[in-house]
């Protein structure tokens, strides 16, 4: 048994690549990031029994026009562009009685540091625009967000010791999922005396997922086993198949957010029409979860208090 065999393994899945759920055999949660296959690969996840994570690129040039020190002139949840395409991902059906597809967390990618005619972004607008939709997340969907971040941030070359001093805040509040790419052994974990090189080490940073080998799949290794990833998602897994899991919405068109009338996956149990009883068991069983899963996720809740100061 290796130095990191304990711990629960994921796999990351690009927005080009559409999986199946045998495709997860091996692996405890899948980070799927949104795109033109999301709606399927979360059916895959769902039909694997296994717990998925959406990714999402932020991308600051969202706010760039915004005051940076007033907040309050910021994008409200209901206009932010950013926001209303996560809508389309995680919600099936129209409110009042839209419901939420099977996502167990979201990890925000900070790692864009560009406008898209080039120009660099500082690190100031970087942090703060992170910041911003990590706790737009978490008001409008109460579920795990985490940071993952590569080094281009800090290489943006007008930054300055206030830029580096915003990213720093960021980091070390809410905890970092960075790449570290590793040789892994026969298993698939990264090989003993391996280990992820953070941003700001030596201050404290707490690591979530390591981006740690390419090698059959983009594999990402969580700091902790599969019952503390678990609980910290609030991820129930079933005890048996249900007898029809169906194919959600169209993903080739992420605007049509109308949910088949039997759609098997949603964390909600408000609706019960369509599913078998085994399977509304197990929707019960996620609705029981909520207290622990807002346990497990106070840590997030601490972190945006404290950084609040930061950023006013």
């Amino acid at each position: 048994m290796g130095q990191w065999s304990t711990r629960a393994r994921g796999i990351f899945i690009d927005e080009k690549t559409e999986i199946t759920s045998e495709n997860l055999e091996n692996f405890d949660v899948a980070i799927i990031k949104v795109g033109d296959f999301f709606t399927k690969n979360i059916q895959a996840a769902y039909d694997a029994n296994k717990p998925a994570i959406l990714f999402y690129e932020n991308a600051p040039e969202t706010y760039i026009l915004s005051d940076f020190n007033n907040l309050d002139k910021w994008y409200k949840p209901d206009d932010d562009p950013q926001i209303k395409e996560l809508d389309k991902y995680i919600f099936m059906g129209q409110p009042p009685n839209r419901v939420k597809r099977a996502i167990s967390g979201i990890m925000i990618d900070g790692s864009v540091c560009k406008e898209t005619n080039g120009l660099e972004i500082s690190g100031q607008w970087v942090g703060k625009t992170i910041q911003f939709l990590l706790d737009a997340c978490w008001k409008r969907y109460a579920l795990p967000n985490y940071l993952y971040m590569n080094s281009n941030p800090f290489k943006v070359t007008t930054n300055t010791e206030n830029d580096f001093i915003m990213l720093q805040n960021v980091i070390t509040n809410n905890g970092v999922c960075s790449p570290t790419f590793v040789a892994v052994d026969e298993e698939g974990y990264p090989v003993d005396g391996t280990r992820p090189i953070l941003p700001f080490e030596g201050t404290g940073v707490k690591w979530y997922f390591w981006l740690y080998s390419a090698k059959n799949g983009l594999s990402m290794l969580y700091s902790g086993d599969k019952n503390a990833l678990y609980d910290e998602l609030g991820f129930v897994p079933r005890t048996t198949t249900p007898t029809d899991p169906t194919t959600p919405t169209d993903p080739s068109n992420p605007d049509d957010t109308t949910a088949p009338d039997d759609s098997v996956p949603t964390t909600s149990g408000s609706s019960m029409v369509g599913f078998d009883e085994e399977t509304k068991e197990y929707l019960s069983r996620i609705a029981d979860a909520s207290e622990r899963q807002a346990n497990a996720l106070e840590r997030q809740a601490d972190s945006m208090e404290k950084l609040s100061g930061v950023l006013k």
